[in-house]
């Protein structure tokens, strides 16, 4: 998830408060966040009131993609709002910035992985997502956005990809739970890296595409269903070896 402008405007907030971009300060952030201080303005960086320089700092690092750099700076934030009322919204921005920074390296590993697709530029697909009450009663829906990617499989068929960012939750349930299995313990933190996973069934014209690649290990039948038809899912596939 990319940053949005309350965001943007969020971070700057947090450099004027925090001061570290302040005169005294800004020659020792832009040596350590390795920043050339021409690059960001043609004028003196250190005549720059606080606003205009914040401004074109975080302006360049975001038009430039530094997710890397943006991240550094959210960490140099943190001592100066660790307990207080700014702490959440922060770790909310860097959480951000860390999921591009994931995404960015997951993209990289699939084009180190199979150089014939170079994956670059996600595209962007808004939705609507329903939630109930308690009553079971709709909730007002809610936009949001997924990223995702098209990669072709050959013969005029392609597969949609779309960008699951990471994420960690308690797997398990607690000893005094009502009606638990033993194999529900011990409670534990697990870590789900980034991943890109196919928007729709895998249709039975995908899968005829991949039955007839190379084969690796097993022969898979390129018509396993009983129901014809190439946009129909595909079914009764088997994987195992």
């Amino acid at each position: 998830m990319s940053l949005e402008l309350n965001d943007i405007e969020k971070l700057k907030e947090l450099l004027n408060l925090s001061e570290i971009a302040s005169h005294e300060g800004r020659r020792a952030l832009l040596a350590n966040l390795n920043v050339d201080p021409n690059i960001i303005s043609t004028q003196n960086f250190l005549s720059l009131n606080d606003q205009i320089f914040i401004t074109l700092l975080v302006k360049h690092l975001l038009t430039t993609g530094k997710n890397s750099v943006l991240y550094k700076l959210c960490q140099k934030l943190e001592p100066y709002f660790k307990g207080g009322r700014y702490e959440s919204e922060l770790q909310t921005i860097k959480q951000k910035i860390k999921d591009e920074l994931d995404k960015e390296e997951l993209i990289k590993s699939l084009y180190i992985y199979n150089k014939k697709y170079t994956i670059s530029i996600l595209s962007q697909e808004s939705f609507n997502v329903i939630t109930v009450n308690n009553k079971g009663r709709k909730d007002k829906p809610e936009s949001k956005t997924a990223e995702y990617f098209s990669e072709p499989l050959g013969q005029n068929v392609s597969l949609e990809m779309v960008f699951i960012p990471g994420g960690e939750f308690c797997m398990g349930s607690p000893s005094n739970e009502a009606q638990r299995n033993d194999d529900e313990s011990p409670q534990h933190e697990v870590t789900v890296s980034p991943f890109f996973m196919g928007k729709y069934p895998v249709t039975q014209a995908q899968w005829r595409v991949v039955a007839y690649l190379p084969q690796v290990n097993r022969e898979l039948k390129p018509e396993p269903s009983h129901f014809k038809g190439d946009n129909l899912p595909v079914s009764r596939a088997n994987f195992l070896v």
